[in-house]
């Protein structure tokens, strides 16, 4: 929509150069009426699309960060265990030395 939108400005600036060439000031008045209407229309839709996108792109950063947390959280626990099974392995090593 906004492709042919784009396309129908371009056109009407068109024939309105073509107007002011030939001196039709009452059709280059037209024209530039109906074109500032549609400029209007394709850069409203524009922005409410970009604001659309920017809205979603918020939101997958949102749900990213969730996900680094629960990383982050299994991270930690991991090492927790990890740490334990460490301790846990250098006692028996000890306790292997000294009996």
């Amino acid at each position: 929509m906004s492709q042919e939108t784009f396309a129908q400005i371009l056109e009407l600036t068109d024939q309105m150069l073509n107007s002011a060439k030939e001196a039709q000031w009452d059709d280059l008045f037209s024209l530039e009426k109906h074109r500032d209407g549609l400029i209007k229309k394709y850069f409203v839709d524009t922005l409410l699309k970009d604001e659309m996108l920017a809205d979603s792109v918020r939101q997958v950063l949102k749900k990213d960060q969730q996900i680094q947390n629960e990383v982050r959280q299994e991270r930690d626990r991991l090492a927790q265990e990890l740490k334990k099974v460490t301790q846990g392995k250098n006692a028996v090593k000890s306790y292997a030395t000294v009996g």
